[in-house]
This record gives C-alpha cells, structure tokens and sequence, in this order.
C-alpha cells in the first residue's frame, strides 16, 4: 500500500503529506523488532517520515488480538493527531474481507457484523480523523505480485499461521474448503454479501435515527428510556437497531453484543408482563413497564462506594 500511494502521489503531483506509523505490539520478540526495523527502513528508501511505536501488552490468549486492535488504533490517532494528519490509510484486503465477514456470520453478528469493514469511516466514532481502507477489492495474491513485480521484499506475521486463533483457522482451513467445495469465488461472494449489507444498515440506520427522536422519552449517561407503546410499532429492525444506539449512548461493551441480545431486548416491545428483565453485557438492564422500556448501566461495587463518598 505504501508503495502504490507514493508511486501514484508522485506521478499524479498529487502533493500528499505522507507518515508511517508502525506499532509493534511487543508479544513477537525480536520478530517483531525486525518487523519495525525493517518499516523504518522502507520509509527511508521511499523518502517518507516514519514514527514507530511500541504497546506493552500481556501475551494471553484471551482477547489479545482485540487488545492489540484497540492498542493500534489509539496509536494510530495518536501519531494523526501529532502531524495533523486528516486521513489514516490501513491496507486491510478482500481476503481480510471475506476472513472477517465468515468471522462475523459464525459469532452470530447482526446486519452491521455482516457489513464487514467499511472502505471509509471515522476513526474515533463521530470524529474528525478518517480511517480509509483502499485495498478492499484488492487480493492478497494481487498485493503479492505486485511487490514481486517492484522487486519489493515484505514481512510476514508469524501469529497468522497461529491455528488456535479463530480468525487464523477460517483463514487456513474454512476458506479454502469452502472454495475447494462450492466454489473458487467464494471470497468474492462474501466481499459483495458484505457491500449489499452495508447499503442495507446504512439506509436501516437513518430510519432508526428518525425513530429514535419519537420514541425517547428520556436519555441520561447511565438511563434511557423509551416510549414501549411507540416502539413496538416500528419494524423489528428498525427496534433492533434503535436498541444498538442505546447501548451505544450507555457506554455499552459493542464488541461484546450479540445479534440475540439485541433482538431479545427488542422483542420486549411485545411482552405482557410488566417487569420483564433482561441482562446484557455490561452491567447494562433492560425491563418492560407498562408504559416505558428502560435501560440501565448499573455500577460495579467500587464504583457504587466511590458515588456515595
């Protein structure tokens, strides 16, 4: 990506300030030195300024590729922030595509998992930096011969090949069965399923942000509430969806909602019994009223005695 951005910045006179920003997330070792030794070097040969980072993150199993992605991105703000850049550039694939889309599908995500990542949006939600990803319809084995037709040398990450990960094994054995089984365009069916969703939640969500304004009653940091009656008229994925911003404006754990807890806090506009319950992730209750379905983030111990002081 590096490369193709400088070699058309260059012939189109396009005039673009370019930054590297690599961070090395401290879990491969001298590998991963390498790895930042080597994008200063590139930076250098191509001419380009280059800021390296390094995470201290624990090496555990347990949420550590999510842990590394979040780490990234702040970096990634960051070091945008610091040149005043208005633009960040990442160079997931169409392979990265079709891995995360089948990803999404198996843990039962929702429209908006299906959507996969998007080309453009905003790197911090509703902030001014875009996060900008180009290469989307781009294969793997075209970036490849690309670098191989520039004489380029490349890395690789060693922690892809690592099959205890989920994301790796429908990377090394999912895809390629599916491809062997159904069809060589398999990837290619999940990128386009992946475009059609998006249209789809992007004109889902603008109906909802209409909604959402009639049936809020009321919307604090740690409550909202909403007009039960009024809700239960909308179309279940118009509720669906008013249900994600909620949880969204509650300071929610979005990585953690599955497409069931949404649609069971959904379908709440259809219970008899006041005082139904619900639980979600993070700490967050959903209960029918007569009148009002309500959300609350309830506060962990300390955080109780630290309100009473």
């Amino acid at each position: 990506m590096l490369r193709a951005i400088c070699e058309r910045n260059t012939r189109d006179e396009l005039g673009w300030r370019l930054h590297v920003a690599h961070l090395n997330h401290g879990l491969r070792g001298a590998e991963a030195d390498a790895d930042a030794a080597f994008v200063r070097t590139v930076s250098r040969h191509l001419g380009v300024a280059c800021t390296v980072g390094r995470a201290r993150l624990k090496l555990s199993k347990r949420g550590v590729e999510e842990r590394a992605r979040l780490a990234r991105y702040r970096f990634l703000e960051r070091v945008a922030r610091r040149v005043g850049a208005a633009t960040v550039v990442v160079a997931h694939q169409a392979d990265d595509q079709a891995e995360t889309v089948l990803h999404h599908v198996l843990r039962g995500s929702g429209l908006r998992g299906v959507g996969g990542m998007r080309p453009v949006r905003s790197l911090r939600r509703d902030g001014e930096i875009r996060l900008v990803r180009p290469m989307l319809r781009m294969r793997r084995a075209d970036v490849r011969a690309y670098l191989s037709a520039r004489g380029q040398a490349f890395r690789d990450d060693r922690t892809n090949d690592d099959e205890s990960l989920t994301r790796n094994r429908i990377r090394k054995r999912v895809l390629p069965l599916l491809e062997a089984e159904v069809g060589r365009n398999a990837r290619q069916a999940l990128t386009r399923l992946a475009e059609a969703a998006r249209w789809t939640q992007d004109f889902v969500e603008e109906a909802s942000e209409r909604a959402l304004t009639d049936v809020t009653r009321d919307c604090g940091a740690r409550r909202a509430e909403l007009d039960a009656a009024a809700f239960a008229r909308l179309p279940m994925i118009i509720r669906v969806d008013i249900i994600w911003a909620v949880l969204r404006r509650l300071g929610g754990p979005l990585g953690r909602i599955r497409f069931e807890h949404l649609r069971d806090a959904a379908g709440l506009a259809a219970a008899t019994r006041n005082g139904k319950r619900l639980e979600l992730p993070g700490r967050i209750v959903v209960c029918r009223t007569r009148q009002t379905i309500s959300f609350e983030r309830t506060m962990r111990g300390a955080e109780l005695m630290h309100s009473n002081d």
